[in-house]
């Protein structure tokens, strides 16, 4: 056959299927085709070859007996270093996370489940929050085009290993651009599917061990045709819950007033970000408050805004503490949602 590792998803799992190709061969040819390019891209950054080797036998020995397999049954493929993997923990560009015992994160499992033959992660920048993939622990990710330039981020190392043709497909997520900016830099497709769709359990941040859906983020599938896109997709599709389903139940916090639960799905609907405020998030609010307060009149009226204010003081958990130093370089969040009056006030 043609290079293997020049072969779509599709394309090679048809082949797979086909028994025109074993998993083993296929896994060998994206193999040598990371060891001629990591020193130039530094895509790649951890490997599990071993288990790799093993997993890619195992399924040559069922589809020899005519075992029913998966629809990725052999397919070789990375993940971003963001997501667990059993043997790979997560480390998002911080040594301190890499040497935990993990299981496979929910989107992972999936991909196994369906027959991949996961074998690396891909490089990230720390904590996933960058337009670009570098952090002290593995380095700087290259364009494959230009080696000069980044691929983006923050799944750049998995759309340089992409366009690259180390690996077919790849798993990875998306906040404010990171499986599109990436996709865009380096030629290659990435799909943000819509919230809820894909669960996100397994994804670091947030914390390890987390059972979270951060607002806004997404996991989502990454390739190298748009038919690959879809095929991920409809494997690792799936969540504890998805949108026009309804919700598990569960006990709401007792701070959180009726009311202010109305706001917290107005703010929801309407997109605006959650889990930003800096830490000791009442003092900040109130400091927030007073200064929009005395600020130059917009769009939102002081009461919406001290509205808001309140809904980040009973609500959102410190990420990143001391982001904003000062009150006025703190984002004035319901005007940019669009909001005239406070859902409170409704």
């Amino acid at each position: 056959m043609a290079d293997l590792a020049e072969l779509d998803a599709t394309a090679l799992a048809q082949a797979l299927a086909g028994k025109r190709v074993s998993a083993v061969e296929a896994l060998k040819a994206v193999l040598s085709r990371h060891e001629q390019t990591h020193a130039t891209l530094n895509a790649v950054v951890a490997v599990d070859l071993e288990r790799a080797l093993d997993r890619a036998r195992a399924i040559d020995d069922h589809r020899a007996k005519g075992d029913a397999l998966g629809p990725l049954a052999g397919v070789p493929m990375t993940v971003k270093d963001t997501f667990d993997v059993a043997g790979m923990a997560a480390s998002s560009g911080l040594a301190e996370l890499r040497r935990r015992q993990v299981e496979d994160a929910d989107a992972v499992a999936r991909a196994r489940q369906a027959g991949a033959v996961i074998w690396g992660k891909t490089n990230v920048p720390v904590m996933a929050a960058d337009w670009q993939s570098a952090n002290p622990l593995y380095g700087a990710a290259r364009n494959p085009w230009d080696p000069a330039r980044t691929p983006g981020g923050s799944s750049g190392g998995a759309a340089a290993a992409l366009a690259a043709r180390v690996t077919p497909i790849e798993i990875g997520s998306d906040i404010g651009g990171s499986l599109r900016v990436p996709a865009s830099f380096c030629g290659v497709f990435a799909h943000k599917p819509t919230w809820g769709m894909v669960s996100q359990r397994g994804h670091v941040p947030p914390a390890p061990g987390s059972f979270a859906e951060r607002d806004l983020n997404v996991v989502g599938p990454m390739a190298r045709s748009a038919r690959d896109l879809r095929l991920l997709l409809s494997v690792i599709e799936g969540a504890p819950w998805r949108p026009g389903r309804p919700a598990p139940t569960s006990p709401r916090p007792a701070s959180r007033s009726g009311s202010m639960n109305r706001c917290s799905r107005s703010i929801r609907k309407f997109g605006t970000p959650c889990c930003v405020w800096p830490a000791s998030s009442a003092p900040l609010a109130r400091a927030w408050s007073r200064s929009q307060a005395r600020s130059t009149p917009t769009s939102c009226s002081a009461p919406t805004r001290r509205c808001w204010a309140r809904f980040w003081a009973r609500t959102c958990r410190p990420v990143w503490s001391g982001r904003w130093s000062s009150p006025d370089r703190w984002p004035n969040w319901p005007c940019a949602a669009g909001r005239a009056r406070c859902p409170l006030q409704r």
